[in-house]
């Protein structure tokens, strides 16, 4: 039997959680049964010799906006390549791969078209999010990675009977740090050994919630002087409708200063010790303005960290500010509660073993997520859209 084609779209191949599962589920994949090629906007970031190492090809689609005519060309280009390639399935991830691949698909008339959304999409427009909506519909399935966004997007009219939770993995055994990996970490970033540390993993983006980690780190920082706070992730620019993209890092310390934790925070950049990192921290944070399942808190819970995070099931953009200074509190409790990291992290995977799946091996969630719509499709000899039922 010949080797399904597959291609995955990726927005951007730059370090971020969504990015690091879909890598780790291509490198679990069965390549005999599967043939992967990748697109994406820009054919750069971190994740890019990881691809080549494997032979994967990808191939940009390189467009500035939306709703110009050099976006219709690149659209139409995406779908020939798909006709030209054969691909069986397409798989595209968030807003704005979503809009660009899916219809270029179904243009295609592929057997099967999945559409992934792993947020809520609080950082969206209304127009974003109608237009997301809509697009969706011309998927064959709508694949999230978390049940309150499940309830989020049937509340929003999307089709219910199309949507699958396929929850996030980690690998625990790639979560092994070094003997003197901890020390050379507090060397590095001059963290006093004593000092207790409250620390964020994750991508430097506006849709992290840094600014209120900051800004709840005062009430920390006032309680307990020995205290230590670090921003522990990549990306410095950031772009939000602007001409010029923004210097997000710069804002987030210039916001510290002005917070008065000069000398208390750290901004590590990416890191890929995270089994270090996490072996010196006391609490880990994330409070999060619109995503599912974080893959920090995973990692956290592994380690038997207390973790702190904004669920969406019950956070809102609007609601943040009042929400948020809760964890200060918290926080707080926690750094003074001697061998207390073993006991809140015990409660939290319990209460989380619910929604997250625990595994030595991620899920292959686009085997699974074909099948969903493959059992839909009755295939005929030299069509490629599927008949349906």
């Amino acid at each position: 039997m010949p080797p399904i084609n597959l291609l995955k779209f990726l927005p951007v191949l730059a370090e971020g959680g969504t990015e690091g599962q879909v890598m780790n589920l291509v490198d679990r994949l069965d390549l005999s049964k599967f043939a992967v090629r990748f697109a994406c906007f820009n054919r750069t970031g971190r994740f890019l010799p990881f691809l080549e190492a494997r032979g994967i090809p990808v191939t940009p689609y390189a467009i500035k906006r939306f709703y110009d005519l050099r976006a219709l060309r690149q659209q139409a280009r995406l779908a020939n390549d798909i006709r030209r390639h054969r691909v069986d399935i397409v798989h595209s991830y968030n807003f704005y791969g979503n809009v660009f691949a899916v219809p270029a698909g179904r243009l295609a008339r592929m057997p099967v078209v999945v559409a992934s959304i792993r947020s809520m999409g609080e950082m969206y427009t209304p127009l974003q999010r109608r237009v997301h909506r809509y697009v969706c519909r011309l998927a064959d399935c709508v694949l999230t990675n978390a049940e309150a966004i499940r309830q989020s997007l049937v509340a929003e009219g999307y089709d219910a009977a199309k949507i699958r939770v396929i929850r996030n993995g980690i690998d625990v055994r790639s979560l092994r740090g070094t003997a003197d990996g901890g020390p050379r970490f507090r060397l590095a970033f001059a963290l006093p050994a004593d000092a207790p540390i409250v620390a964020v993993l994750a991508r430097l983006g506006t849709i992290k919630g840094l600014e209120y980690f900051l800004e709840a780190a005062v009430g920390v920082a006032q309680r307990f002087p020995r205290a230590r706070f670090a921003l522990v992730g990549g990306g410095t620019f950031i772009k939000d409708g602007r001409k010029e993209p923004r210097d997000y890092r710069r804002e987030l310390e210039a916001m510290a200063r002005r917070l008065g934790l000069e000398g208390r925070v750290v901004f590590t950049g990416v890191r890929n010790d995270v089994a270090d990192v996490l072996s010196q921290v006391a609490v880990s944070v994330l409070p999060s303005l619109s995503e599912g399942i974080l893959n920090s808190a995973l990692e956290s819970m592994a380690f038997r960290k207390p973790s702190r995070t904004g669920p969406p099931a019950c956070w809102s953009l609007r609601a943040t500010r009042r929400l948020w200074p809760g964890p200060s509190v918290w926080c707080s409790r926690t750094v003074t509660s001697p061998g207390g990291s073993a006991r809140p992290a015990e409660s939290g995977s319990s209460s989380i073993s619910g929604s997250t799946t625990w595994c030595d091996r991620p899920r292959p969630s686009t085997p699974a997520c074909s099948n969903v719509a493959v059992r839909r499709a009755r295939w005929r000899p030299g069509l490629r859209r599927p008949v349906r039922r």
